[in-house]
């Protein structure tokens, strides 16, 4: 785990969300966003023209490596002793039923 970086170990309101997380029921909810694509369509087509195999994935799985890496808040890891943070984003994408491909998005 060298790419995580510790941030602190869980107080008592840590592990009390925790416990209470594992006891609640499920929460059944959809949640729909409508977004503006416009930008996306024509950034799409630019790069197309000039040969590069882009789809809608690609830029949806780079929009949220943007939004994680400014956003380090957001992207933790729970434990029962320690939380921890990532030092880079990573995003990994099933491409078939048995296996998974990691496709890296370095933000600066």
């Amino acid at each position: 785990m060298s790419n995580w970086r510790w941030l602190k170990r869980p107080d008592a309101a840590d592990r009390w969300l925790s416990d209470g997380l594992q006891v609640a029921d499920r929460g059944d909810f959809d949640l729909i966003v409508e977004v503006d694509m416009s930008a996306t369509n024509r950034l799409l087509k630019q790069l197309r023209e000039r040969g590069h195999r882009v789809t809608y994935t690609h830029a949806i799985v780079r929009a949220a490596a943007i939004a994680l890496s400014r956003h380090p808040d957001l992207a933790v890891l729970v434990g029962s002793r320690q939380i921890a943070s990532p030092t880079r984003i990573d995003i990994s994408m099933p491409i078939a039923a048995s296996t998974c491909a990691t496709e890296v998005q370095r933000v600066t």
